[in-house]
């Protein structure tokens, strides 16, 4: 199920590095949904975890490899993964991370996790979230209305700070 019009879907044994590395700096939206790994003390050795080519081993890339995509045709990334987004401590940390990696890499935006959610909670959120941005082209308003969606929502559940409040946007305006 996608979103997006001519969106092309890697996922499972298909959701490779090299497959991924190939495909994203065509796209203009990019999803990924999957498993970051913060290094607390040294973010720039923080990993987002793919699917292996062939052996057992997952395949985990750092903002360094990120960073040296072609993004410029891309508009937001979006990391739905937990602690994709967060920061250390220190002043540089902002400059550091997966983030900042995406930015250098020319994405206008960044959306992502900046603590451990549960998969099934975000993916409700997800989809708000891209509804949100298929109507405004606009990352940073998009993840305010879903946030605001989820808070005024009838359902408690969903009101839950810790189901709407979870990811940041970081980048430029349109």
């Amino acid at each position: 199920m996608t979103r997006y019009p001519d969106a092309l879907l890697l996922a499972d044994t298909a959701a490779t590095w090299p497959r991924f590395k190939s495909a994203v700096p065509r796209a203009s939206v990019v999803h990924v949904s999957g498993h970051a790994l913060l290094d607390e003390n040294n973010p720039w050795q923080s990993q987002l975890v793919f699917a292996p080519m062939r052996a057992r081993d997952e395949v985990r890339t750092t903002p360094d490899s990120l960073a040296a995509l072609d993004l410029h045709r891309v508009d937001l990334v979006v990391l739905s993964a937990c602690e994709s987004a967060r920061e250390s401590a220190g002043r540089a940390a902002a400059l550091l991370g997966f983030s900042a990696a995406l930015l250098h890499a020319g994405a206008r935006g960044v959306i992502g996790g900046l603590w451990r959610i549960d998969d099934e909670d975000t993916r409700a959120f997800m989809r708000r979230l891209h509804e949100s941005y298929r109507a405004s082209h606009d990352g940073a308003a998009a993840l305010r209305e879903a946030q605001l969606a989820f808070l005024r929502s009838e359902n408690a559940d969903l009101r839950s700070p810790s189901m709407w409040a979870g990811f940041k946007y970081v980048g430029r305006g349109n």
